[in-house]
């Protein structure tokens, strides 16, 4: 039996090598080390050292932290205080620039975990040139560990272990650095430096032969006038030295001959496109301006940076995952990243430039935390040929729509209901669109309900809508000023008054659900006005979504004047009940002073007492209670800027 196991095994071990490269059980060594990249490529090579030190100073500068499924911090999770401060002796900062430095020269890096009651407490960088991965015996045994220094057994188990590595298809256990793969490159371009060194240091001479008319009597005579020329132009020179009545003759070939700067142009273009650098970012003149280097410097992100970060996380998260719930995930932050954050100053703008020149939208996506859901082909460049079908370039328009959206709602100086409203419509959109495209022409777009596809949305409609209605009127329901005699302000006494007579009003009143069926109404009527001209004109179904996406039914600007109208409801029906809780008697019209419809204008300085209705304006039968009563006409509501003064008699 005893035999017949060792002869299982070496069958099995047989079998297993010829399908795998390499040798079962056996620490995996390289012949290309971090001593030896850092030796013949980072301090060799300018163009090595400038774009490993950008990319691991762009990695370093991102912090890391737990999220859940919806992309909230998990704050109180442990392995946050572990990304901020690995372990006592070295610096996050340290820490990270180590791992992209050696994932940049080595195509590895070797985390070692402290582990304390099944949480990692601190993590410890080992140089790839000390750690190698141990191959296990069998396909379900991917490695069995990892051995130290020159050790031939495991040190190291692997869940003891974060290994970041640069994917080899020839041996998945251990990575390829960038500057393995363009070593030729490096090696040219330090010979071409080698080369000039030696040249100016000869002043300029070339290698040649001295010839003279006389021949030498021995060779003893020929090397002394040989070394009087090195003497006198430079060791780093070979001259043969022939004859007698010297004449020189050129073996070597100039440096113009050679098109030496425009080789050494070329190495550097190799070695900065094999790390994912634009020349612009390591000083490059040529071509450059101030657009382009702010340009290059979101390329440089979206196409090396973040995808480095990506390897980087998922390495966390696989090691990691035993200290993770199911629904939770490591991730890292870009809002604190300038050129980011300079380039939201005109997002849309940046962004087409990148797609113009080739940068796939996913990567576009992800740079600008769009929040965009991923499309067919959005991982390619957008087409810009002539030959480019009528479906995708529609498509291009709808997703750049999107991201016309999302970045409205990145911009600083909108509200937060206006953020509300903007997804609110987008959603609507995707649904509405959605349905259309399983449709060949516009005539079948008659078999659709548009009302109800528009109603599917109801809830999320209206919990947004009872949210800002009862928010802001409660809040300015409390803020409201009452002039008279004295001044009057709600006491706390009545708060919970006007918070519960705005609710009864809400309901009665039919508030909410009025406001959503004006929005509907004129979603869809927008919608078929849409169709009709479509059907006349024999439009197919991509180019009535690009006509409907031109009508700014779904657009950020609708977006705004539904806020400014919803949330100016809330404010004045809350100042209203503020007012007559607080014991105000009269009300007083005022106008916003320029740019007044002339029936506004008509009702300025009017007064009522306070359960008394304006003027009636705008085909109305009655008038309002006041500004942007929802019993009035969308004519009187929207952007309407007018507001009352509050008096007792």
């Amino acid at each position: 039996m005893i035999w017949h196991f060792k002869k299982q095994k070496q069958i099995e071990q047989r079998n297993y090598s010829v399908a795998w490269p390499i040798t079962p059980g056996q620490p995996i060594y390289s012949n290309w080390s971090v001593q030896k990249a850092t030796k013949e490529g980072y301090k060799a090579s300018p163009w090595v050292y400038r774009a490993v030190f950008l990319i691991a100073k762009s990695i370093a500068s991102v912090p890391w932290y737990v999220v859940d499924d919806e992309g909230e911090r998990v704050e109180s999770h442990h392995l946050n205080q572990l990304f901020r401060y690995p372990n006592p002796s070295i610096s996050r900062q340290d820490v990270f620039e180590l791992i992209a430095s050696w994932l940049g020269l080595a195509g590895n890096s070797y985390l070692i975990k402290n582990i304390v009651g099944g949480r990692t407490t601190e993590l410890w960088p080992v140089s790839p040139d000390r750690m190698r991965p141990v191959s296990g015996y069998s396909i379900q045994d991917w490695c069995a560990g990892y051995a130290l220094d020159n050790s031939s057994s495991v040190s190291y188990q692997p869940e003891d272990i974060v290994h970041h590595k640069f994917f080899n298809p020839a041996n998945p256990l251990l990575g390829i650095s960038p500057l393995e793969a363009v070593g030729k490159a490096v090696d040219a371009d330090v010979a071409m430096q080698d080369f000039n060194a030696a040249t100016m240091q000869s002043r300029g001479v070339i290698d040649g032969v001295f010839t003279f008319e006389r021949e030498f009597t021995n060779q003893n005579d020929a090397d002394a006038v040989s070394d009087r020329i090195k003497e006198k132009y430079g060791e780093k020179r070979g001259f043969l030295v022939l004859g007698s009545n010297a004449k020189y003759q050129r073996l070597g070939m100039t440096q113009a001959e050679m098109d030496f700067n425009e080789s050494r142009r070329s190495t550097r273009d190799e070695i900065l496109l094999a790390f994912g650098v634009p020349p612009q970012l390591v000083g490059v003149t040529e071509a450059s301006t101030y657009n382009n280097f702010q340009t290059s410097q979101l390329i440089f992100w979206a196409s090396t940076v973040i995808p480095w970060l990506d390897d980087i996380c998922d390495g966390f998260n696989f090691s990691l995952q035993n200290e993770l719930q199911e629904n939770q995930r490591i991730s890292y932050d870009l809002s604190s990243v300038q050129a980011i954050k300079e380039a939201q100053l005109d997002r849309s703008e940046t962004a087409k430039n990148l797609s113009d020149m080739g940068v796939p939208f996913d990567q576009i996506n992800r740079l600008f935390q769009f929040g965009v859901d991923e499309y067919p082909g959005w991982d390619m460049p957008i087409a810009k040929s002539g030959n480019q079908n009528q479906e995708q370039r529609s498509h291009d328009i709808i997703i750049m729509d999107d991201l016309a959206h999302e970045i409205r709602m990145l911009n600083s100086d909108i509200s937060d209901n206006e953020r509300k409203f903007i997804k609110l419509l987008s959603n609507q959109k995707s649904r509405i669109f959605n349905v259309m495209d399983k449709y060949q022409s516009i005539r079948q777009l008659s078999d659709i309900d548009f009302n109800d596809l528009i109603a599917s949305d109801e809830a999320q409609w209206e919990k947004t809508l009872s949210g800002i209605f009862l928010n802001d009127a409660i809040k300015y329901g409390k803020q409201v000023k009452i002039s008279g005699k004295r001044s009057i302000e709600p006491r706390e006494d009545l708060i919970s008054q006007i918070s519960q007579e705005i609710a009864n009003y809400l309901v009665a009143e039919g508030v909410i659900l009025r406001e959503k069926s004006l929005i509907d109404a004129a979603t869809v009527d927008i919608i078929l006005t849409k169709i009709s001209q479509g059907t006349m004109a024999g439009l197919s179904i991509n180019d009535l979504q690009t006509a409907i996406l031109d009508s700014g039914v779904f657009s950020p600007e609708r977006a705004l004047r539904i806020s400014r109208t919803v949330t100016g409801s809330a404010q004045m029906t809350g100042q209203y009940f503020g007012a007559k809780a607080g014991g105000a008697e009269r009300k007083v019209w005022r106008t916003a002073g320029h740019n007044v419809r002339r029936q506004h204008t008509e009702r300025d300085n009017e007064s009522r007492a306070i359960n008394e209705r304006f003027s009636p304006k705008f085909g109305a039968v009655v008038g309002p209670m006041y500004p942007m009563d929802v019993n009035m006409p969308a004519s009187d509501r929207i952007n309407c800027r007018c507001s009352l003064s509050y008096f007792t008699e």
